[in-house]
């Protein structure tokens, strides 16, 4: 049993794996973060005038915003706190929304475009939605989900700030849509519930005590059975983003193994758009097993720049 101090640090056993996944230099950039804040990063809501406004007020408050190319409305605030943030005016107007950079990659690596029909399987609490619904331009089917019914206050609140209005929720599991939505939608995302390793900071006493390779096991088994879900719902031509804020080899690279070789649906994965921020390729082994070499084509984004930790991968269906 962990003692209170031992149940406020991050598990021996999750630093001891992070220098197996990682040379020693950037695992020692993963184990630095979860002492310090995450970067903050936000987007602005609005248009060009909005925006101009927004960050004037920023600058004059000395957060010194710089843009994020890959990402149109995103800014990485050089100077400025969060709750300092949320004490401008432009926070309580709703025009902005704070999100970690590898949240947003996600949403950009699904490359949504308007018409396209969308389908967000674990949409709360909706940052990721937003943007997909954003990319549509209004135009297409916008279909949020998320088990749990408590979370969708959250999402329909985020959806409304967007001024996202298209968007249909439900209160489903994942699972599920693989039998109900066969061949429905061109582009689905996969931010599957994880152990959010890359969340982990000292003092979180929760989160520590709750780590344990037994639940990264045994979420990786759910992350699979969503997965494949997805895939399925997918059209001729569609693609599907596969994403985790998670370190974990078994949640990432072993749940795309393990769908690989057992997906009933003609899919592989593929390259990442090349405006992504720059990362490390997917592990081509884990505890003894190897798996295929697409694999190495997933992105894995780590701590030491403006990202947080995140897993994600491409797929695409013949």
């Amino acid at each position: 049993m962990n003692t209170p101090e031992q149940s406020n640090s991050i598990p021996r056993e999750l630093l001891d794996r992070l220098k197996i996944i990682y040379q020693a230099k950037v695992a020692g950039l993963i184990t630095a973060s979860f002492s310090v804040p995450s970067p903050l990063a936000f987007r602005v809501l609005g248009d060009e005038g909005v925006r101009a406004l927004v960050l004037e007020e920023l600058a004059e408050g000395g957060f010194s915003p710089e843009p994020v190319p890959w990402c149109s409305g995103a800014f990485v605030a050089r100077g400025g706190t969060r709750h300092g943030l949320q004490d401008t005016a432009a926070w309580s107007a709703g025009h902005l929304f704070m999100q970690s950079l590898s949240s947003m990659a996600a949403a950009v690596a699904l490359e949504v475009e308007p018409g396209h029909h969308v389908l967000d399987l674990c949409a709360a609490p909706g940052g990721k939605t937003a943007m997909l619904g954003l990319h549509q331009g209004g135009r297409g089917v916008l279909l949020a989900n998320d088990r749990s019914r408590k979370r969708l206050a959250s999402l329909r609140s985020v959806l409304a700030q967007h001024g996202i209005s298209h968007a249909e929720l439900q209160n489903r599991t994942g699972e599920s849509y693989g039998g109900t939505h066969r061949g429905c939608f061109d582009r689905v995302l996969v931010d599957a519930p994880c152990s959010g390793e890359a969340m982990l900071r000292q003092g979180d006493t929760a989160g520590c005590t709750a780590w344990s390779t037994r639940r990264v096991r045994r979420l990786a088994t759910q992350q699979a059975r969503l997965l494949t879900a997805g895939l399925r719902t997918l059209k001729p031509g569609g693609v599907l983003v596969y994403a985790t804020c998670t370190y974990a080899p078994e949640e990432n690279e072993g749940v795309l193994e393990k769908v690989l070789n057992r997906i009933d649906v003609p899919v592989e994965l593929e390259s990442l758009p090349t405006c992504l921020p720059e990362g490390h390729p997917g592990l081509v082994e884990w505890g003894g097993a190897t798996f295929d070499s697409s694999i190495q084509r997933s992105l894995r984004l780590v701590p030491g720049g403006d990202c947080t930790g995140f897993f994600i991968a491409r797929w695409r269906r013949a």
